[in-house]
């Protein structure tokens, strides 16, 4: 039995327990230890550098809530038998809470992969092909993201940059005109994006993009692939730190048929981070 509760202690504290603060001060910290399947409880002291107890707190389950601010504390944990009596205690161990930077948190949110989205979006056509369409009424894109790294600005600003692809798939209605055959036209619009990024917090970010690619044509009388290029911007905002909702507006130039169709699109993607 003796040998049983040495192993209980070597495993509990294999290792330098450590915490981190919230940057919310008033969220508790937890701290979690193996279970001893012959305690009916355990008394957790945690104490300064100094072996001042600040929080001396009888516990029923293997976990601990709460509240101090960073700094290095130790801390011991004393099992409790069926008498109701301490029988063992473990050694004071080092206790470390940290207040993270938010400029870390952010490069570890940028630094988490692939971005993957897909959603709906709306292009407004300007003057002068607006004579001859609608705006858009069925559009769906799909977009691709991969952060290339962080750039520091004059050390006391930074950003970071990445690189996309998307597709959209838009129809524009033609317009009913006087002695004209009304034309509606299908677009595949394909290409690729560097942006910029800058995080407000760990959950909001602005991106600034611009790129160019291809658009595929196709109506009942013609086909055509043409050039485009466009600039735009965006937030995105995570949810449970995998998943994401980004909306944002892109200015497009399309050399349609020799002439530029302008549009503007605004989109709406819910993705994920891979």
């Amino acid at each position: 039995m003796r040998l049983f509760h040495c192993l209980f202690l070597i495993i509990l504290f294999s290792g330098i327990l450590f915490a981190d603060a919230d940057l919310d001060k008033k969220k508790k910290l937890k701290i979690k230890w193996h279970e001893n399947d012959n305690a009916i409880g355990y008394e957790v002291q945690i104490a300064d550098e100094y072996y001042k107890i600040l929080i001396k707190r009888e516990v029923e389950e293997n976990s601990l809530e709460f509240n101090l601010p960073p700094g290095k504390y130790r801390i011991r944990i004393g099992i409790i038998n069926v008498f109701h009596k301490i029988y063992q205690w473990t050694e004071w161990k080092s206790l470390k809470i940290e207040k993270k930077d938010v400029s870390e948190i952010k490069t570890s949110v940028f630094k988490s992969g692939i971005f993957f989205g897909g959603g709906f979006s709306y292009l407004y056509i300007f003057p002068d092909f607006n004579a001859f369409y609608n705006h858009s009424h069925n559009s769906a894109i799909l977009s691709i993201g991969y952060n290339l790294r962080r750039i520091n600005f004059l050390n006391a600003f930074f950003f970071y940059t990445g690189v996309e692809l998307d597709s959209t798939f838009v129809k524009f209605r033609g317009k009913n005109i006087p002695q004209e055959k009304r034309i509606d036209v299908t677009n595949i619009i394909a290409g690729g994006n560097i942006y910029i990024a800058n995080w407000f917090s760990p959950q909001i970010g602005l991106f600034i993009r611009s790129g160019g690619g291809l658009v595929y044509t196709q109506s009942e009388i013609f086909e055509s692939q043409d050039p485009f290029y466009k600039i735009g911007c965006s937030l995105k905002y995570f949810i449970f730190n995998s998943f994401y909702i980004e909306s944002g507006i892109d200015y497009y130039v399309l050399k349609y048929i020799g002439n530029d169709f302008t549009t503007i699109r605004y989109f709406c993607l819910f993705g994920v981070r891979l």
